[in-house]
């Protein structure tokens, strides 16, 4: 029993490696000032629009890098352990820590996207939701 419990510990953690090692390659792909250029000249934003777009994603840069970093050390650790001799209850709490700081990275991104939002007109929401469903898609492949 116990080792069954443990390989579906060592599964999911193996899963969580994989499937977030595309998420913190997330948004460095190609030039990013070309890619906010583009997305203002598709959203068709106004001069003070692409200003205070320019000032979310200043707010935000920092705070993100961090919280990308904490996911990508909690996962470092996590590996380690899996690759020693780590016991059950150390590598649930390392698993844990992972997708605390996943969640804590959502929900920075999640507030990001709120301030953008509200800056937009509703044709412009439409546009961006399309958009990003559209990047969302790209990179969950």
């Amino acid at each position: 029993m116990k080792t069954r419990i443990t390989m579906g510990i060592a599964a999911l953690a193996v899963a969580t490696l994989f499937s977030s090692a595309a998420w913190a390659e997330h948004g460095h792909d190609g030039d990013r000032k070309e890619r906010h250029e583009r997305m203002a000249e598709e959203l068709n934003l106004s001069p003070e629009q692409k200003t205070q777009m320019e000032a979310i994603r200043a707010k935000y840069k920092e705070p993100m890098k961090q919280k990308k970093d904490a996911v990508r050390a909690a996962r470092k650790t996590l590996q380690e352990s899996m690759q020693g001799d780590a016991n059950e209850a150390t590598l649930r709490a390392q698993f844990k820590t992972v997708h605390q700081a996943k969640d804590a990275a959502a929900e920075l991104r999640f507030e990001k996207i709120l301030e953008i939002r509200a800056i937009l007109t509703p044709e412009q929401r439409k546009k961006f939701r399309a958009m990003r469903g559209h990047h969302k898609r790209r990179h969950d492949k």
